[in-house]
């Protein structure tokens, strides 16, 4: 198993998209009200994404299979998806190195990101990478959650 990250193209759309949507229903589609995740489907907010941003993205290979994508604005650490499959096997770790070194080229000194309170793989994820909690608020988007604001220091 050999997992290599790449800059997306724009005609990794699709691919970004199917990464995407895969680990969003995984992730979320139980924990999340259903209201919710039937407005990003039906309002079609993953493969805008993918369409519109895949400049910003990143997509992590499996032996040339796609099993991960994150979109990186600077220093922050937009979207992270590793499709459930590929959870667990080390695909988010390497997508967060890369993450360090792009910001780190571009003089940053650090991470930043943000995941809902009840993602606690995620937010169990971040933790064992580093990242430790900044604030937390609560989401103006779904009722009775809150947005965990993380930050990792970069070594200099």
């Amino acid at each position: 198993m050999s997992i290599t990250i790449r800059q997306a193209t724009e005609e990794d759309a699709s691919i970004l998209e199917s990464v995407m949507y895969a680990s969003f229903l995984a992730s979320y589609g139980e924990m999340m009200p259903q209201s919710y995740v039937a407005g990003v489907l039906e309002n079609d907010v993953i493969g805008k994404l993918a369409r519109k941003k895949w400049d910003e993205c990143f997509i992590a290979e499996e032996d040339g299979r796609p099993v991960g994508v994150m979109q990186l604005q600077g220093n922050y650490i937009a979207e992270l998806w590793v499709h459930p499959n590929n959870q667990g096997k080390g695909v988010g770790g390497k997508l967060i190195e890369t993450a360090e070194i792009h910001a780190g080229h571009q003089g940053y000194s650090h991470l930043t990101l943000c995941v809902y309170g009840c993602n606690t793989n995620a937010r169990q994820f971040y933790r064992k990478m580093g990242f430790t909690l900044e604030r937390m608020e609560a989401s103006d988007r779904i009722p009775k959650e809150t947005v965990c604001y993380k930050i990792k220091w970069l070594s200099a």
